[in-house]
């Protein structure tokens, strides 16, 4: 998966992945490669028990043939930020504090939220047709926060969605006492949601 800033792989058949997170102006460059399939290498080439695996490349350049020319004396510099993700069922989005996962399911949606380091705050979801739902979260990369968020009819089938998160210890955007608190991490997520007709009438 890719978006923006951040890219990844997510193997949903053991819940666990790998996530990029980089400046979406400086290194644009991204490539997966993947060398098993029906027409792929041989797994022999690499591995004696059969298994697979993915690459992930990034870079100045979308892809292994394209140069990039340095003048001389001159240099580029980014800075990137990779982390394993799991328990969470895919990405779909990404930055440098928290993976989120937002995904239709049966009567609702289904929200995932796997932060990059111990967390505790508030998880504040806006969507048409519903109240905000503000839901207590504490969470960290061995106990991912996972929620079916159970929707009333009236909810259209296709709309967009905020996710907020905010991280009582380090960043709450809210105004506390009349005086805003400085923001320093958390989440802030706006995306389409779709499909959720189709998940109701599985239910």
């Amino acid at each position: 998966m890719a978006g923006g800033a951040f890219a990844g792989v997510y193997d949903e058949g053991v819940n666990e992945g790998m996530l990029r997170v980089v400046p979406s102006g400086t290194a644009k460059g991204l490539k997966l490669f993947a060398p098993r399939g029906t027409d792929g290498l041989d797994p022999a080439l690499w591995t004696d028990d059969g298994s697979s695996y993915v690459e992930l490349h990034g870079g100045l350049t979308a892809n292994f043939g394209e140069w990039y020319e340095l003048a001389p004396g001159a240099e580029v510099t980014w800075s990137e930020y990779w982390y394993p993700v799991a328990g969470i069922g895919g990405v779909t989005f990404a930055n440098t504090a928290v993976a989120l996962s937002l995904v239709p399911a049966a009567g609702g949606l289904r929200l995932g939220l796997f932060p990059t380091e111990a967390t505790e705050g508030q998880v504040i979801v806006a969507l048409p047709g519903v109240e905000t739902l503000t839901l207590d979260l504490q969470a960290s990369p061995a106990a991912p926060f996972v929620r079916e968020l159970g929707l009333p009819a009236s909810v259209p089938s296709s709309g967009e969605v905020t996710v907020r998160l905010v991280d009582r210890a380090r960043d709450d955007p809210r105004m506390d006492g009349g005086r805003p608190v400085a923001v320093k991490g958390g989440l802030e997520y706006t995306g389409c949601r779709a499909g959720r007709s189709a998940a109701r009438q599985r239910a």
